[in-house]
């Protein structure tokens, strides 16, 4: 999903080769519930940004989009570590995350659902507009750990068709066969 809004950054302008440059770090205002502060520094030719900056006493430089992002994004074929909309425009991704975002993970069989309503809220709220699904081969966390009662749902893209038991006590992956539940959720 693409929240089609730009985040604000602190931004300083760098005289980099005689051409402008924008600096820029991203901080949340704010600390999320898993305890991490998420920063991240980027550059972009100042002729490519697709923003209008005006300098605060603060030096906080809120960047406001000039027009929406428009199209598919491909990457820039001027600098490829970054993309760009169909107008050519420089789109900067950045988003936070969770482990949670496609597969139900906790302590109980099977796990409590994840709250995307909440989480779309709070990208929506810190204008990000990315988000990265993670996702793990196993249905539960591995035996040899302490941990060996945290479960993943939805579990591997496999059938359980048995008849023998997989190492968590459910029938066993059949390889052959894939389970369409899995992909449902990737596409909702």
């Amino acid at each position: 999903m693409i929240v089609p809004q730009p985040a604000e950054f602190l931004t300083h302008p760098v005289n980099q080769l005689r051409q402008v440059y924008y600096q820029a770090a991203i901080i949340p205002d704010v600390l999320t519930d898993w305890g991490y502060q998420y920063t991240s520094f980027f550059q972009i030719p100042a002729d490519k940004i697709a923003a209008s900056l005006r300098n605060e006493d603060s030096k906080v430089w809120p960047i406001q989009p000039t027009v929406a992002i428009s199209g598919v994004l491909r990457v820039s074929p001027d600098n490829p570590r970054y993309f760009e909309d169909t107008a050519g425009n420089l789109v900067y991704l950045t988003g936070s995350h969770t482990w949670a975002n496609f597969q139900d993970n906790g302590g109980s069989d099977p796990p409590p659902t994840f709250d995307y309503e909440t989480y779309l809220n709070f990208l929506a709220a810190h204008n990000h507009n990315f988000f990265r699904l993670w996702s793990w081969e196993e249905s539960r966390w591995t035996t040899e750990t302490s941990d060996d009662e945290y479960w993943f749902n939805p579990s591997p893209p496999y059938k359980r068709t048995g008849p023998a038991l997989a190492l968590d006590g459910k029938p066993q992956f059949d390889l052959d066969q894939f389970e369409q539940a899995y992909f449902d959720r990737l596409r909702t």
